[in-house]
């Protein structure tokens, strides 16, 4: 299984991709990860988008373990956010999204478009 890391800024964002290893046997070994790879001075908040499409944040062992259960992980990649405090949902699910829609070839995402039914964003 991989880790992959978005590390999302006001510059876009860099991706990460790593063995997983133990680098996920607890929130305080996520975040000494996401420390290492970024210059970043302030802390970054952790974030996944689970299989409900919610964006859901992690600040705990707990939330961690379950993040694993909470969305499917069929292609062996777990992939988590880290963004900025403050950051919108809808930034966050983008950038999962673009994640996603390249993995399954699923095509095109409209960043920045949100559906008039539904207020889907990305699209």
């Amino acid at each position: 299984m991989h880790l992959k890391l978005k590390l999302l800024s006001g510059r876009g964002a860099v991706v990460h991709r790593m063995e997983l290893g133990d680098r996920c046997s607890s929130y305080a070994k996520l975040r000494e990860t996401v420390s290492a790879l970024t210059t970043e001075t302030e802390s970054l908040d952790l974030f996944y988008v689970d299989n409900e499409q919610d964006v859901c944040k992690v600040t705990t062992d707990n939330e961690l373990k379950a993040s694993f259960d909470a969305r499917a992980l069929s292609s062996g990649v777990a992939t988590f956010i880290a963004a900025p405090p403050g950051t919108a949902a809808g930034a966050v699910r983008a950038c999962a999204a673009t994640t996603a829609a390249t993995a399954t070839g699923a095509g095109e995402v409209h960043v920045n478009v949100t559906c008039d039914g539904c207020n889907m964003s990305p699209i």
